[in-house]
């Protein structure tokens, strides 16, 4: 699991109190929209930006992400990702597909396996299976334990690949530039008259 905490400063915050002084409760109200706001944002964010870095699918990354929105009594929102290791197969992996029945060892194609966009390379003692629940995966067996048991194979959770360096910088960097935004566009709304 990773957690983003996306929160107004207490700079930003007197700030916002002055700039709406002559309107009473209007600051918390802007300060949790603001923060709403952003927070959808940095879901969006996150989507992107793992998508851009790793071979996986955005309806993938999205299922693992839920939002804890702000609200008066706590201005503070979250973006939280939960997920297990996802398995190989789902990412760009050669060939796709089991080889026909009857193939020797000798004449199965070598499994090209890449988690991120121009990393693929050979993943040494696997192969792809279809387990007779008809699940099709990548697989390896453990070195010297003969032909059983096999495991399959994993990449990493979405938790993962939201925490890596790049990927993470990236979406606190957004979400702090929307805050500014929001807060900018909460305090114009509402001085012009908006509720």
């Amino acid at each position: 699991m990773i957690s983003l905490n996306l929160a107004v400063s207490d700079a930003q915050f007197r700030l916002l109190r002055n700039a709406l002084q002559r309107l009473p409760g209007a600051a918390e109200k802007a300060l949790v929209r603001a923060v709403n706001r952003a927070v959808e944002g940095a879901r969006t964010d996150a989507i992107r930006a793992v998508c851009k870095e790793y071979v996986i699918k955005p309806a993938d990354v999205r299922k693992t992400i839920h939002i804890v929105r702000a609200k008066p009594d706590n201005p503070e929102a979250q973006v939280i990702s939960t997920g297990r290791p996802i398995p190989l197969i789902k990412f760009r992996i050669l060939p796709k597909n089991p080889p026909a029945r009857g193939t020797s060892v000798k004449n199965r194609k070598t499994v090209i396996a890449g988690v991120k966009f121009n990393t693929a390379t050979a993943a040494p003692h696997s192969f792809i299976a279809r387990m007779k629940n008809g699940h099709v995966g990548v697989y390896s067996r453990p070195p010297g334990v003969g032909r059983n048991p096999i495991e399959q194979r994993y990449g990493p959770s979405v938790p993962q690949m939201i925490g890596s360096q790049t990927v993470l910088e990236y979406i606190e960097t957004q979400a702090h530039e929307r805050l500014d935004k929001e807060l900018g566009h909460q305090v114009k709304y509402l001085l012009g008259g908006g509720k």
